[in-house]
């Protein structure tokens, strides 16, 4: 999401210093403390574990989304969009593991041909995708006579095309169809399930519209279902030659390099920058991920869940070595440290109220506000104590910011 690259100095006491400009963790130039080469190769396998089996999750809660559209679409009724909105919340918890496997040119976000961007871009410009409230007639759906036929290919080619806000595939772009704009503190987006109502609309141009909102939705399921489908037959196991195997057999400094990356930055650039600061700074609700659900802190939650299971290694009902177990022959202290803030981050995300646009409206004297501000802290702490067993490892850290 909008990454601009940084380098942040000081994790051996210099100063620390955030902003626009290009700057990244900077590795010392030589290893303090020597890779224990076969811990570090457990390390990777238990790694290729974990994402395999959060891959399956994802693809196993997406497919079942494009199920539950497919039923809302053909079957309109409040109660099928209640199962439609369900399914996307259990698909979202599930995605939002695999982000810790994000940020270094893996199967999900490979610069050439990674669906990333097609899947999870935000924030949305309602407007490019359907109504909104003063003017009825926006969005593509609107539009038959610019796209009289919508098919997979239209609606992938028209993302994010003449500007980042024109997002028309992805999770966010079918919880916009399912919520609609939120205009409720407190509240999701009030979408009803007669605006994919066909028959008995209003109008012959309702009709119209409500019969393409729901060809809309089918084919953004199905684009998702495609993606997941494609990015997880990567981390499959026992595939020679795919992504998985490729990162088990590559030099061991360069796989930890990338495990170390992931996590890195998904907590210091996406969940305390992207995800919370910014939204708090600009006091806008259009700046909350996943604003039209109000499920942001939901969100969160589930990325925090992918951080630990890298770090610990544990998964479901299943260990192994993770990155807390190389940190404790690198530096027994920091690990424990590091164990500590990632915890804490935690439990300080658990008790953010649910509701993060509730959070962004208050006041910064608010105790919500100073929550937030704290939750903020420890995630860019966990981020700093993890790089640094990195780079005392000799691992060159590449930060998007």
């Amino acid at each position: 999401m909008r990454m601009r690259e940084w380098i942040l100095m000081g994790l051996f006491g210099g100063a620390v210093g955030v902003g626009l400009t290009s700057f990244a963790f900077a590795a010392p130039k030589a290893a303090s403390v020597a890779i224990p080469a076969e811990l570090g190769k457990q390390v990777v396998t238990r790694y290729t574990e974990i994402v395999t089996s959060a891959y399956a999750d994802a693809l196993e809660s997406g497919r079942a989304l494009r199920k539950s559209l497919d039923g809302f679409v053909a079957n309109p009724t409040a109660e099928s969009l209640a199962a439609a909105r369900a399914a996307w919340k259990t698909a979202r918890d599930a995605y939002g593991v695999t982000e810790a496997f994000r940020f270094y040119g893996g199967p999900i976000d490979d610069p050439e041909n990674g669906p990333e961007g097609l899947m999870n871009a935000w924030p949305l410009d309602e407007s490019y995708l359907d109504y909104v409230k003063g003017d009825a007639g926006a969005g593509l759906i609107q539009h038959a006579d610019k796209f009289p036929k919508i098919t997979q290919e239209l609606l992938l080619s028209l993302n994010e095309k003449d500007g980042e806000k024109n997002i028309s595939t992805g999770y966010h772009a079918i919880e916009f169809l399912l919520w609609g704009q939120d205009f409720i503190l407190g509240q999701p987006g009030q979408r009803t399930h007669a605006d994919y109502v066909v028959k008995g609309a209003a109008t012959p141009a309702a009709s119209k519209s409500a019969e393409r909102r729901g060809q809309v939705l089918r084919l953004l399921g199905e684009i998702l279902e495609g993606h997941l489908a494609a990015v997880a037959k990567e981390w499959a196991p026992g595939k020679s030659g795919n992504y998985a195997d490729r990162l088990r057999k590559e030099p061991l400094n360069e796989s930890l390099r990338k495990i170390y990356t992931g996590v890195v930055n998904l907590s210091i650039d996406e969940m305390a920058g992207e995800r919370m600061t910014v939204p708090l700074e600009k006091s806008d609700q259009e700046n909350e991920q996943s604003c039209f659900s109000d499920y942001t802190v939901a969100d969160m939650i589930s990325n925090q869940r992918g951080v630990l299971a890298v770090y610990s290694g544990r998964w479901k009902d299943t260990e192994g070595p993770g990155l807390h177990a190389l940190g404790l022959v690198v530096d027994p202290a920091l690990a424990k440290k590091t164990e500590s803030q990632l915890n804490a981050a935690m439990a300080a995300l658990k008790k953010m109220p649910q509701n993060f646009d509730e959070v962004i409206a208050a006041k910064k004297s608010a105790p919500s506000r100073k929550a937030a501000m704290k939750t903020i802290t420890l995630l860019e702490d966990q981020a700093k104590w993890m790089a640094k067993a990195g780079l005392k490892m000799g691992l060159e850290l590449n930060i998007q910011e």
